[in-house]
């Protein structure tokens, strides 16, 4: 990546030459015009695919011309694109939450022929993201991290609801690395919960609840030297004849992230999935039969 000089609060010239790896294991050769769309943004994190956490997104880069004349896909070469030119306002990047500059190559909608495209993760596109020193003004304190070592959760009732399936009571105990910052905030965690047919719980999601916490809960302080507590929480899943022989949903999971708007902004290192999801087995719950009076 090549810049001009820095100007405060305006666009600058950036010159990128942009390379991606396509598996030998791609199906064919693919050639054809607008095949590709490769935008640019900042991001508060490396990860930099989180819509609510981009700033000066552009989302197509390539001039007509480049984007015309799109490079060809071949199993095992090399997709480069030389020396791109755009424009970008570099001055609310590396100063304050926003320190990564991030560019995503996905397929363009008018891609002659159609196609579609996967990486490693199952995702339509490849994003990469560079950190950005401070430019323009001392540079402000990190934001705080979050050191997380493992999560234990534990199902503390179980209840039938006439008619709406079972009300299940469960407590979480999350365990931080010594080097962790303390957090005090607002909407800093969120739990879901949901069925799945494998223990990671990556694939199937049965009656996904994305979110049980309160208000209350979701500000839970993160203390260093303290385990993170949530107590008595409640969901209520349809579990009639899960778990049993010949049942695929076999598991009862539950996913740990960061809130979707937490104040302040920190950091929750876990990964491309953003989430720790951890899975039990279900008792198997006959179904209930219906009886004639």
């Amino acid at each position: 990546m090549m810049l001009e000089r820095f100007r405060l609060n305006e666009p600058i010239g950036i010159r990128l030459n942009i390379s991606v790896d396509v598996q030998e294991n791609s199906e064919e050769i693919i050639g054809g015009t607008n095949l590709w769309r490769i935008a640019i943004y900042g991001s508060r994190d490396y990860y930099g695919d989180h819509e609510n956490e981009k700033i000066g997104f552009n989302p197509q880069i390539l001039d007509e011309s480049d984007a015309l004349h799109s490079p060809d896909i071949i199993p095992g070469r090399t997709l480069v694109f030389p020396l791109i030119t755009t424009q970008f306002d570099l001055s609310a990047i590396g100063c304050g939450d926003y320190r990564y500059l991030c560019v995503t190559i996905a397929k363009s909608a008018d891609s002659v022929p159609n196609f579609e495209i996967s990486n490693n993760e199952n995702k339509r596109k490849v994003v990469t993201c560079r950190i950005i020193r401070c430019i323009n003004r001392e540079p402000l304190p990190p934001p705080p991290t979050a050191w997380l070592r493992c999560l234990k959760w534990n199902v503390t009732n179980e209840r039938v609801l006439e008619g709406k399936g079972y009300e299940v009571a469960f407590k979480v105990n999350i365990e931080p690395f010594n080097d962790t910052d303390t957090i005090y905030g607002t909407d800093l965690w969120r739990i879901g919960l949901f069925l799945s047919n494998a223990t990671s719980g990556v694939m199937t999601r049965a009656q996904y609840q994305p979110d049980v916490l309160s208000e209350e809960d979701k500000a839970i302080p993160l203390i260093r030297g303290q385990n993170l507590l949530f107590t008595g929480l409640h969901g209520v899943l349809d579990v009639d004849g899960l778990g049993c022989p010949g049942v695929s949903l076999q598991y009862a999971c539950l996913e740990f992230a960061k809130g979707e708007s937490p104040s302040p902004y920190f950091y929750l290192p876990l990964g491309p999935s953003r989430a720790i999801i951890a899975c039990k087995t279900i008792n198997c719950h006959p179904i209930s039969q219906a009886t004639d009076d």
